[in-house]
């Protein structure tokens, strides 16, 4: 699997393209604006999307899905059912869901798995996508290099963010790459060690 990755939008919103070299068709990550510049990316890499996923609903993260949408009517655009009712936000292109993601859910593209984990507390219907595989996670904004995803927003808990990444992203492997909505990657064992918001001792298997 290659990935694909570059910042959209005023804040660098993280969009990801999922591509096997030997498929034609891959998966999109929060397109969240720039639609015009993601299909270009798409055309350049030869690929067209089989899915288009939706980590969270906020508009910087889908407010370039309608239009890539109308030029690409056969992929499917999922998001998890809580957030579904923010696709309706002014001014994004209101684009509408074709599937939920769900947890535990695995979503295939040719030879690519993502296995769909409820990770909320950023917002009700936050899911991170891991690729065992690829010893690899997309987990929106949920968590971030030393940082973790904002509560104060509607929606927003941080305790149930708390859960979401001590119970959740911190029992994935610890070599697991973290590719987040914004700004660098990082991996699982540093953010347990290093996190100042939720740290975990990496030694300890009950945390």
């Amino acid at each position: 699997m290659k990935i694909t990755h570059f910042p959209l939008g005023p804040i660098g919103t993280n969009c990801y393209i999922l591509h096997d070299p030997e498929e034609e068709e891959c998966i999109l990550i929060d397109p969240g604006d720039e639609p015009d510049r993601v299909i270009r990316q798409l055309d350049k890499l030869g690929v067209t999307p089989k899915y288009i996923l939706i980590t969270h609903g906020h508009p910087d993260h889908f407010g370039g899905v309608a239009v890539i949408k109308h030029t690409f009517p056969q992929a499917q655009v999922m998001i998890h059912e809580a957030d579904h009712g923010r696709l309706a936000m002014p001014g994004v292109g209101k684009p509408v869901a074709d599937a939920f993601l769900r947890d535990g859910d695995e979503i295939v593209c040719g030879s690519m798995r993502l296995k769909v984990i409820h990770t909320p507390g950023h917002s009700p219907g936050g899911v991170s996508l891991y690729a065992e595989d690829e010893a690899c996670v997309f987990v929106g904004d949920t968590l971030f290099r030393a940082s973790i995803g904002r509560t104060d927003f509607p929606g927003g808990d941080y305790d149930t963010l708390e859960s979401s990444i001590l119970n959740k992203l911190y029992k994935l492997p610890p070599e697991t790459i973290v590719y987040s909505g914004h700004s660098s990657y990082t991996r699982i064992e540093d953010e347990m060690l290093y996190n100042p918001f939720i740290p975990a001792d990496i030694n300890d298997p009950d945390k």
